[in-house]
């Protein structure tokens, strides 16, 4: 009989709500040619596949209609249809044309716009370049063919980032603190280490912790850009996420040294002031990223852990959601051998419930997403043995060499199609 074939790259996305069939008709109807042509558009980042029409409306948008429009398919989420990703692709090729148009202009010193269409100037915002990078970075996160798009947009970003800012040594100094936070969660989402953009993100951040306390202790009058407490935590979860450390800059040393004391003041300061501490969410970030980052020594680190797991038995006892009970039991199951002084207060009660949700997440039975046999299709095409959902919740895992470090050993072929083995119990090596 014939091999059965992958289809996960053809499945169509059918549009089942009135609001999806809208975003379709929007799309499409954005994406039509106009009755009066707008002159002609040679885009470089046109993708082989879309449809890319030079003079439909998309040619004649603002920046900020730009932005806005991917900004509205992120936060519905829909990116999967035909039209939503002919759509959203075109927008990142026309915004990665109009930076690489101010680009050159700024290397040719030209300050006056020639293009006859004002809209395609250099009239671009933090807030444009910040919020579409943060779109791009959400979708792709769904649907893994718009992941070249992000990676293509934040390196015409960082570029036109780089070309502005060479007399000035912030080059992020005019970002708004919104700004800074989308293109980091941008970056995690998309798994891509830019280090120019995420070290200027964090320098921002820091020198803003730093000019508060210096505030606090003269009593003086916020000024300068003030990052917001869940605003750090996500950094916090970012850096952990790209594990961002000493290794690849000082910065995020620094960065991670001081921001458990300076949430554990504004914690502080909240509960004296009769204001919400931090939610489900941020707690669960906050001890999950400092157990990443191996940062939970100091004093001010376990007392702000402390705090968060003392908090966490109300919370499993009101309900908590599976992503946050997950990270939490991570977090106890590594403090518990690493730092046990840590996790001590916490009532066994609490603890079985965190494990029990961890335990039904791993019995589970998982299918592979497009991304992870995206992944596996090529691991087999470089003659790569590996195992699709690995125990451990591993979504991919190479089988390596016996002396090779980082490995633990596997002994069920769970559900992989690559094992070539008969027997149920064998040893093999993979990584981790």
């Amino acid at each position: 009989s014939a091999p059965e074939e992958d289809t996960y790259d053809k499945e169509m996305f059918i549009p089942t709500s009135t609001v999806d069939r809208l975003y379709d008709a929007i799309a499409i109807h954005i994406l039509q040619p106009q009755a009066q042509k707008s002159k002609t558009n040679k885009n470089k980042h046109k993708q082989p596949g879309i449809s890319r029409a030079s003079d439909s409306m998309i040619y004649n948008c603002s920046w900020k209609e730009l932005s806005t429009v991917t900004w509205s398919l992120a936060n519905r989420g829909y990116c999967q249809s035909e039209a939503a990703v002919n759509l959203i692709l075109n927008l990142s090729s026309e915004a990665m044309d109009r930076i690489d148009h101010a680009i050159l202009q700024k290397c040719n010193n030209d300050g006056d716009d020639n293009d006859n269409n004002t809209n395609r100037g250099n009239d671009i915002l933090p807030r444009d370049i910040s919020e579409m990078a943060w779109a791009l970075g959400v979708m792709q996160s769904d649907n893994y063919y718009l992941a070249d798009s992000l990676e293509h947009f934040v390196d015409a970003a960082e570029e036109y980032v780089k070309i502005n800012s060479r007399s000035n040594d912030r080059p992020l100094s005019k970002w708004k603190s919104a700004d800074c936070l989308q293109m980091a969660v941008a970056l995690a989402h998309g798994r891509l280490d830019r280090q120019f953009l995420l070290k200027e993100i964090y320098s921002e951040a820091l020198q803003s912790i730093l000019s508060d306390a210096s505030r606090l202790s003269k009593n003086t009058r916020k000024g300068g850009k003030q990052f917001q407490d869940f605003e750090l935590v996500i950094l916090l979860w970012v850096q952990a996420r790209l594990y961002l450390t000493k290794d690849v800059g000082d910065v995020y040393q620094d960065f991670v040294n001081i921001l458990p004391s300076t949430l554990l003041s504004r914690m502080n300061n909240k509960k004296n002031n009769g204001h919400a501490i931090f939610g489900p969410q941020e707690q669960a970030n906050i001890a999950w990223s400092l157990t990443v980052l191996e940062k939970y020594e100091s004093p001010a680190a376990q007392e702000l852990l402390q705090s968060i797991f003392t908090n966490c038995s109300a919370s499993c006892q009101e309900g908590i959601s599976l992503e946050h009970a997950h990270q939490l039991w991570q977090s106890i199951f590594i403090l518990q051998d690493q730092c046990p002084d840590v996790v001590d207060s916490i009532d066994d009660n609490t603890i079985t419930f965190l494990k029990e949700m961890w335990d039904q997440e791993k019995t589970r039975r998982k299918k592979s997403s497009a991304r992870h046999k995206a992944l596996s299709e090529t691991l087999d095409f470089m003659e790569v043995q590996h195992y699709n959902e690995h125990d451990e919740d591993i979504d991919v895992a190479l089988v390596l060499k016996t002396e090779s470090s980082w490995t633990k050993n596997a002994t069920t072929c769970e559900a992989s199609l690559h094992c070539d083995y008969n027997d149920d119990e064998y040893t093999q090596r993979v990584a981790v």
